[in-house]
Formats: C-alpha cells, structure tokens, sequence
C-alpha cells in the first residue's frame, strides 16, 4: 500500500496519509467487501484513490523530494531502476508498480485504476518505452 500510495505522490509524509486514511476507510466499510478473497485488490483501490484524492488536494506538479539524498548506490540496478521509475508521470508509474512491485493481474491494475485493460496495457507499453531509453 506505502509503495502504491508513494509512487503517487512521490512524497514520504502525505504517502503515509494515505495508507492511514486507505486503512480507517477500509475499516469503516469492511462490511461493503463483497469477497474476501479480492480483499487485497479492494484495499489498493482504496489506497490509489486516497493517494490521487492528496496529490489533487495539494495540486503537485513536479517532483517535491530529491531522491539522490537516500544515497542509493549508483551502481545497484534496482535503486537506479527506481529512481527512473519515480520520474515517470503519475499515469505510468502506478501501473509499473502495481504490475511489478505489487504483482497484481491487469484486470485488477484496471479495476483499482479505475480505466480499461486496454489502457493498463497501453500505459504499461508506454512506460516500459520510456524505461528502457533512460536506461540505455
């Protein structure tokens, strides 16, 4: 949920905001959760919704926090992966982790998203473009 919600917003504070916000929401209305077992798939929707719900509240364009100063390694694939996939636009970079990091189906990436199958492929397509000319 963290990873989801910080892909979003790209900021470590208001990622927690919607983690906690997506869990007493969850909680509140456990009993609207038709099917135990999409209980996952159910949870990051709320957590994508609450994270969109802050990034349009506090309307941020740009990226706010400088992600060179956690002194990743240059040299380790996965950090230098990560740091690319932050730079991607928000459009992007929710389906690179929900596909991924969170090893969700696309017809869940759709449902949480709220757009086609269709649309999770293109954006998929897309991003895995931009991916590999940055790191070419």
């Amino acid at each position: 949920m963290y990873r989801l919600s910080y892909g979003i917003l790209q900021n470590e504070m208001d990622a927690e905001d919607a983690v906690g916000e997506a869990v007493i929401k969850a909680y509140e209305h456990l009993d609207s959760l038709r099917e135990i077992d999409k209980f996952r798939q159910w949870i990051m929707m709320i957590t994508a919704n609450e994270a969109k719900h802050i990034f349009r509240k506090r309307k941020r364009v740009e990226l706010t926090e400088d992600v060179s100063r956690y002194g990743m390694s240059q040299n380790d694939k996965h950090d230098e992966l990560w740091d690319i996939i932050l730079t991607l636009d928000e459009k992007y970079r929710s389906v690179i982790i929900l596909f991924y990091y969170d090893q969700m189906k696309i017809k869940e990436i759709s449902e949480i998203l709220h757009i086609t199958e269709g649309t999770v492929k293109s954006r998929m397509s897309r991003a895995k473009d931009i991916l590999k000319k940055q790191l070419v």
